[in-house]
């Protein structure tokens, strides 16, 4: 809640009661103007400091008796908000130019677990790669889930609300757009998922203190993997993603690789080319993962993390291993299962195999 009452007793002989408005700093908001546009996300930092957007006018915030003020880089008032009922409405300072702070994403209170010595998790991962199997590892450990899910540059699809076996089934449902690193910036110990390939937003999340997985397999494995689920739980996405799934079961999954070569599987190669430019992440495989084994690099890297993690995460992995998550049905992907000499010249003409070759297999 943003909105406190507060209850004051000692005033001579009679008791006085007095409302005090205090900002919600757990929360991304979206800040704007009726009369214009939505000029971007802010998040209220404490010490009265601003995360993202920010310029001369709007540089620093404070609280002056229930009004929330924005400052421009000299101190002064440029703009009052006034809160109603989760979200402030304002105008500039001397004047009716109408501003409004929208909450875009709020985050419940957590208490951080200070044995770690990050700000956060962040499990990147090429799709079906483990991402949820690693997440449920961590979670072994104490670490909560965010549920949230970022891709790209600026799309969060938000689970909180669903169960498990909800999760992906229809994710425009529940998308939001907000830049990625904004909430990293709010994970406060916690995990957050997904798959970006913007190095910039993970160079922001190395400056943000999280510490930051990054999650390979066998691209062969995924695009089976990736088959099979969106087959399987993912409701079609428009008319193009209805003929691949009427074809017969001999020419399906070639059906599947030509219509998603422009979408899902470009993805996977702006990842997988993200990946091998990122020296300060920790990189895992799926494979290693399966088996619970890290090299001595990553346990170098796990250890700066808190002392004994590489032991305590090796064997949260091994105790999760062939678990249902909400993207893992049980049944471990292999490709040659389904693979034939069309699914390989694709493989081969669309620089998969040289990515793969790159990525260590």
């Amino acid at each position: 809640m943003s909105f406190f009452k507060l209850k004051s007793r000692k005033n001579g002989s009679h008791c006085v009661e007095k409302n005090k408005v205090m900002l919600d700093r757990n929360v991304i908001y979206s800040f704007g103007s009726q009369s214009h546009q939505n000029y971007g996300q802010v998040i209220f930092k404490p010490n009265g400091e601003l995360y993202g957007y920010s310029n001369q006018n709007e540089f620093s915030w404070k609280m002056d008796n229930n009004e929330l003020c924005l400052l421009n880089n000299i101190g002064e008032v440029t703009s009052r908000f006034q809160y109603y009922n989760d979200y402030w409405l304002g105008h500039g300072e001397g004047n009716k130019w109408p501003f409004y702070l929208l909450p875009l994403i709020k985050f419940e209170f957590y208490d951080k677990n200070n044995t770690f010595n990050n700000s956060g998790f962040f499990v990147n991962s090429i799709p079906k790669s483990g991402t949820y199997f690693l997440e449920d590892a961590l979670k072994k450990l104490g670490v909560d889930s965010t549920r949230l899910h970022l891709t790209g540059h600026d799309v969060v699809d938000d689970f909180r609300n669903l169960p498990d076996h909800e999760i992906h089934v229809n994710p425009g449902q529940v998308r939001i757009a907000c830049p990625v690193h904004y909430v990293t910036q709010m994970l406060n110990g916690r995990i957050a998922v997904g798959h970006v390939e913007e190095y910039d937003s993970i160079i922001k999340m190395h400056q943000q203190k999280v510490t930051v997985f990054n999650l390979r397999r066998n691209l062969r494995d995924v695009l089976v993997s990736l088959y099979r689920f969106k087959l399987s739980k993912v409701k079609p996405f428009g008319e193009f993603d209805l003929h691949w799934r009427s074809f017969s079961e001999q020419s399906r999954f070639v059906g599947f690789l030509l219509t998603y070569s422009q979408f899902e599987i470009s993805h996977i190669k702006q990842i997988g080319e993200m990946m091998l430019m990122d020296k300060d992440s920790i990189d895992l495989t799926y494979e290693e993962m399966c088996e619970g084994v890290f090299s001595d690099t990553n346990k170098l890297k796990l250890e700066q993390v808190r002392s004994g993690f590489s032991n305590d995460l090796s064997s949260a992995l091994r105790l999760q291993y062939g678990k249902v998550n909400p993207t893992y049905s049980g049944s471990r992907s292999n490709w040659q299962s389904i693979w034939n000499d069309d699914a390989e010249s694709f493989f081969q003409t669309s620089g998969l195999a040289d990515l793969n070759s790159r990525l260590g297999y």
